[in-house]
C-alpha cells in the first residue's frame, strides 16, 4: 500500500482504457453493459468526495455527467479513442471550480486579515464537521466561502504552517483542465468497474483502503 499524496487522485485516459479492457478480458461470463444513468448516478458520487463539485445543488456539473456519460461508456465498454465525456464535463466544471477559487480565496484573505481569534475557537473552527454525508444541500459556494473563512483563521493563528494550508486549496480547487480531465476519468472508471462486475471494484494505489472501507464483514480494528 501507499500512503496518500494529499493530491486530487487521477489517471489518464490511455490508463483507464488499459484497465477496463483488462477488465472485460478477465471476466468469466461476458461483462455486463451498463446504462448511461447508471454510470451518471455513480459517477457523481464518486467524482466529489467533498460536496464542492458535482454533488452540491448549484453545481452545473452533475447535469453535465448524465449528458456525457454515454461517450464515456463508449470509451470503457468500446474502447473508443480518447475520454471525450471527460473533456467535456472539464470543460463545464472548470470555470465552476475557479469561481468557487475566488470564492474561496476572498474569504480566505479577509479571516486572515482579522485579529486572531483565541485557541479555543480556532480549534472549533479545525475540528468541527463541515463536510455533509449524502445527500448534500449546502450550496457549494457557501461551503467554499466557509472553507475560506476556517482555513483563514487558521493560518492567522499559525502562520508556519503555510505548507499545509496550501495543500488544502490545491486539494479543494485544482484547476487545470488536464487534472479536471483526468479526475473525472478516474471518477469515472471507479464507477464502471462494480457496474461491469458487480463483484469487482478499483481503487489507486494511495486509496487502496477505500476498497474495504464498506466490508461489513470487516470489524472496526
Amino acid at each position: 500500500m501507499v500512503l496518500p499524496s494529499g493530491v486530487p487522485t487521477r489517471i489518464s485516459c490511455d490508463d483507464a482504457q488499459r484497465i477496463s479492457a483488462f477488465l472485460q478480458r478477465e471476466l468469466a461470463a461476458p461483462p455486463i453493459a451498463p446504462t448511461p444513468g447508471e454510470l451518471a448516478e455513480l459517477w457523481a458520487g464518486m467524482l466529489d468526495p467533498h460536496g464542492l463539485w458535482s454533488a452540491a445543488p448549484d453545481s452545473p456539473v452533475q447535469s453535465e455527467l448524465l449528458a456525457a456519460a454515454p461517450e464515456m461508456l463508449a470509451s470503457f465498454y468500446d474502447q473508443a479513442a480518447g475520454c471525450a465525456g471527460a473533456e467535456r464535463v472539464a470543460k463545464v466544471w472548470e470555470p465552476w471550480q475557479q469561481s468557487l477559487l475566488d470564492i474561496y480565496d476572498r474569504a480566505f484573505d479577509a479571516a486572515r486579515a482579522r485579529p486572531r481569534l483565541a485557541d479555543a475557537e480556532v480549534f472549533r473552527l479545525a475540528a468541527e464537521p463541515i463536510f455533509e454525508d449524502d445527500p448534500v444541500t449546502r450550496p457549494a459556494v457557501e461551503l467554499a466561502r466557509e472553507l475560506g473563512a476556517r482555513l483563514g483563521a487558521f493560518a492567522a493563528r499559525f502562520p508556519e504552517e503555510g505548507a499545509l494550508v496550501e495543500q488544502a486549496r490545491a486539494r479543494f480547487f485544482p484547476t487545470d483542465p488536464q487534472t479536471l480531465r483526468d479526475i473525472a476519468t478516474l471518477s469515472a472508471l471507479r464507477a464502471y468497474v462494480p457496474l461491469v462486475d458487480p463483484h469487482g471494484d478499483f481503487a489507486p494505489l494511495d486509496e487502496e483502503w477505500a476498497l474495504y472501507a464498506g466490508d461489513d464483514t470487516l470489524d472496526d480494528g
